[in-house]
């Protein structure tokens, strides 16, 4: 299943709770965010994997720290349960390699599974509000994570692509300031599941409220 068949399935489920016993816009939320991803620093182990395969190497990466962003629309059932289906995007790694491989060959095949700490794809969670105080909220939200990956290597005489993707779980937590009736504002922490990486976005955003 490719990240394009999930979000027609996402799509499909949608439109049918909506054409079930959801017939107005009433208790849907729409929002962004937009903040900072991190995620493990992959360098150490992808060295080792290198050397393992007799590739002497140093792995370099600029993108511990880089541009995240997610998009949502949501559905309250009740004043604390819901869902949300997002679409996230981790950002963008950029990773270097210096020393010499006597195969180039052996040297592609040792990268061709690597893990990372980045990818895009759509999030379905499950939600829960608990309510603070007047106007403070706190979310819960816990789900899976349909994500894809894809890595360019440009060597001196090749140019090869590597694609990977996978489902893992994913959970986070907001803080929600309710600003009018229809808008609010959160601050978000979620953290996903990459294989054997992790990575966690922190962001900001708004969101409305159909009313």
């Amino acid at each position: 299943m490719n990240i394009k068949l999930t979000g027609l399935l996402v799509g499909l489920l949608m439109c049918n709770m909506m054409t079930g016993n959801i017939v107005q816009a009433k208790g849907w939320v729409i929002g962004g965010n937009l903040g900072v991803a991190t995620g493990d620093d992959a360098r150490s182990s992808l060295s080792n994997q290198l050397n393992d395969n007799g590739i002497n190497t140093t792995v370099n990466s600029s993108g511990s720290s880089r541009a995240g962003w997610q998009l949502f629309t949501a559905y309250q059932f009740t004043a604390a349960l819901g869902v949300e289906v997002a679409y996230v995007d981790l950002g963008e790694v950029d990773v270097s390699f210096t020393g010499s491989a006597s195969s180039i060959d052996a040297f592609i095949s040792s990268i061709d599974n690597i893990g990372s700490d980045t990818a895009q794809g759509f999030r379905l969670s499950a939600t829960y509000h608990y309510e603070l105080a007047e106007k403070l909220k706190l979310q819960g939200r816990l789900g899976v994570f349909r994500w894809d990956n894809e890595y360019i290597y440009y060597g001196d005489s090749i140019i090869k692509k590597f694609k990977n993707s996978g489902s893992d779980i994913s959970f986070g937590l907001a803080l929600e300031h309710v600003l009018t009736d229809s808008v609010s504002a959160n601050l978000a922490w979620d953290h996903y599941v990459l294989d054997s990486e992790t990575a966690n976005l922190f962001s900001l955003g708004l969101s409305y409220r159909f009313q």
